[in-house]
């Protein structure tokens, strides 16, 4: 399972500029990845499960 939270408003999302802050079992990042890219400009690992879930909900508290 992944968790793929992105940052970014409409109007990045509308130039495909988003950031997509992605979390999940390191074995598979690599045949996610791709499809992962057509949602955002950048793919940023952050770690296991849930951790993508957590940094984001922290950014948009913090």
């Amino acid at each position: 399972m992944f968790d793929t939270p992105v940052s970014g408003s409409t109007q990045p999302a509308e130039l495909g500029e988003l950031i997509v802050l992605a979390s999940g079992p390191l074995p598979q990042r690599a045949r996610v990845e791709p499809v992962l890219r057509t949602l955002g400009a950048r793919v940023v690992w952050v770690g296991e499960t849930g951790t993508g879930s957590r940094l984001k909900s922290w950014s948009t508290t913090g």
